[in-house]
């Protein structure tokens, strides 16, 4: 099976699983790892308000491909009407890994939020 056929295939039902477990107390969605950074699950518009308004995210790096992002999350342009800079650098689920530019401009963009403390 390609790796783009796995992926498709294979994002709704691990969706939902994980938001199961969510729902069920077993897995939170994020965790805040450091200050000022926050590791987590696909961003759901239906959490957005949490993300911003109780957690402080002003800065959203993520590595999902861009059909995953398209119905289930805030656009770029409503992530920016928040305040939250938000960088894709889609990579193919399950078996993707990102390139060395990818991995480069997240690292940057990270720093540079840390680093301004946004």
């Amino acid at each position: 099976m390609s790796s783009y056929l796995l992926s498709r295939v294979g994002f709704l039902p691990s969706l939902g699983y994980n938001v199961l477990m969510k729902k069920m107390g077993k897995r939170e969605w994020y965790h805040q790892i450091c200050p000022y950074i926050i590791l987590g699950a696909i961003p759901l518009t239906s959490m957005t308000a949490e993300l911003v308004n109780k957690a402080g995210v002003r800065a959203v790096l993520s590595m999902n491909e861009k059909f995953e992002l398209k119905y289930l999350t805030p656009s770029k342009q409503q992530w920016m009407a928040m305040g939250v800079e938000q960088l894709n650098l889609p990579v193919t689920d399950f078996v993707g890994n990102p390139s060395q530019q990818q991995i480069n401009q997240g690292v940057q963009f990270i720093h540079d939020h840390v680093s301004s403390k946004r």
